[in-house]
């Protein structure tokens, strides 16, 4: 798909969150930030309450304030329903959980 990109601007489908979270993986890897924003859009297309922490740790691993950002306000807006999820405990270390506390605190 990057090869794809690269060739022609545009994917012709993501199959899946994991297909759009690789494809971003790549693009941020080999610096396609074109690539890597349209994969950030479909990542938060994708978004929901069962996939946003886990989401956050991906995201978190790369420099995109931005795709960053919108997935902590996500969590916040649905933090009753995230924080007793499986994914919380699963992919929330004390640094995130810490940082999503805080900024639903300031809202």
């Amino acid at each position: 798909k990057l090869v794809e990109f690269l060739y022609s601007a545009e994917v012709s489908d993501f199959a899946d969150l994991d297909s759009a979270y690789e494809l971003y993986y790549a693009a941020d890897k080999y610096n396609v930030l074109d690539l890597r924003n349209l994969c950030g859009d479909v990542l938060m297309s994708k978004l929901t309450v069962d996939n946003a922490c886990r989401t956050l740790a991906r995201v978190d691993q790369h420099d995109d304030k931005y795709i960053r950002a919108k997935v902590i306000q996500y969590i916040c807006l649905h933090l009753k329903e995230i924080v007793n999820s499986e994914d919380w405990d699963s992919y929330m270390d004390n640094r995130l959980s810490a940082e999503v506390i805080n900024m639903s605190l300031a809202l």
